[in-house]
């Protein structure tokens, strides 16, 4: 078995819905099948945009599953570093050789943990702009995530967002409006069952804490078992709170309320599981919300789906001019998927030379 072999098999199914999606919508290149006006490059722009996220989706999940593997085989060495310390000097902490190292992997396991939840989280928003993009809602697909859709805490009602529904009155009465409905629908009912309850709300709100907030005391779970020692990471259990918040809010059953009462890895491969779930049910719900536009081609205001950004692109770089790109004898290499996006958005002239 390869590398990471298994927690990207945890994914193998998601991307293989993924790599279809995109197949399918890359295949409906007309534009009269998105109900678009002809040569309006914010039109074009737009269907390359939704046609190009389901394969951003698959590119998280595997970097995520990546992440998750590169986590797991640090925390082994860690744990081996920590047992071996504990045998020489009765603590995990306690012999000098191994102090140094399990000290500076902490940093190292940060980085891969951090990774992993902002992939996940990544993976998420993609669906969610996808359910935009395909069923016609007037959202800037570019700027969309799953809080364009749903209001947080998505549980336990998993209510549509304030956004959203002001989205959805410009539609009412119209068939458009029912399709747009139940893409929204379906892809609720995707996530729903995809985890326990409250998985998506935690995996979000860790995922902000790791990139927005300050770090969260972690605390080590010392697990000896027929006389080894594990030493697990337990996770918050609300980790969109500080440590003092959550402390002074948890019950009496102090620091066991304080966090989840399993490892991080635990929490991290049912997290993947639930997403690469998510993405198979959600992928289903798509193409069929895009099966029916394309049949019965509704009125769609696009151009409340695209926002024309400034283009000036105002950073220059630290040491402009030192890489410039000089195709070889004014060639281009392209992969057979990102030439056909590109031809079908109209940049590439791929006409033979009179």
């Amino acid at each position: 078995m390869g590398r990471h072999q298994r927690e990207l098999a945890l994914v193998a199914e998601a991307n293989s819905a993924a790599d279809q999606l995109s197949e399918k919508l890359l295949g409906r290149a007309d534009v009269w099948r998105w109900s678009l006006p002809v040569g309006e490059p914010d039109a074009l722009a737009l269907r390359d945009y939704i046609v190009s996220t389901p394969e951003a989706v698959k590119r998280n999940l595997r970097q995520a599953a990546v992440s998750l593997s590169l986590y797991r085989g640090m925390r082994t060495a860690q744990g081996s570093d920590m047992a071996n310390s504990v045998r020489r000097s009765g603590t995990p902490w306690g012999d000098r050789d191994l102090a140094v190292r399990v000290r500076e992997r902490l940093d190292e396991l940060n980085v891969h943990q951090l990774a992993f939840f902002a992939s996940l989280g990544a993976a998420i928003d993609g669906l969610a702009a996808i359910a935009i993009g395909v069923s016609g809602v007037g959202i800037p697909v570019i700027r969309a995530d799953v809080g364009s859709i749903f209001a947080r805490p998505f549980e336990p009602t998993w209510d549509t967002s304030d956004r959203l529904r002001r989205a959805l009155r410009q539609t009412e009465g119209t068939p458009l409006h029912d399709l747009q409905t139940k893409a929204v629908s379906g892809f609720r009912v995707g996530l729903k069952g995809a985890g326990p309850s409250g998985w998506l709300d935690w995996l979000l709100d860790q995922r902000n804490a790791l990139v927005h907030r300050a770090p969260r005391t972690v605390f080590t779970n010392t697990v000896v078992v027929k006389g080894r020692h594990r030493f697990d990471e337990l996770p918050p259990r609300r980790p969109e709170q500080s440590d003092i918040e959550a402390l002074r809010r948890a019950s009496d059953g102090g620091i066991p309320d304080f966090y989840l009462t399993e490892d991080m890895l635990t929490t991290a491969e049912g997290l993947l599981n639930s997403v690469a779930r998510a993405t198979v049910a959600s992928c289903a719900v798509f193409w069929s919300a895009w099966e029916r536009r394309e049949v019965e081609h509704p009125d769609i205001d696009w151009r409340k789906q695209w926002r024309e950004f400034s283009s000036d692109p105002r950073f220059e770089g630290y040491a402009p001019g030192t890489s410039v790109l000089n195709p070889k004898g004014g060639q281009l290499h392209l992969s057979p998927t990102l030439l056909r996006r590109f031809q079908n958005a109209d940049i590439l002239d791929t006409r033979p030379p009179a």
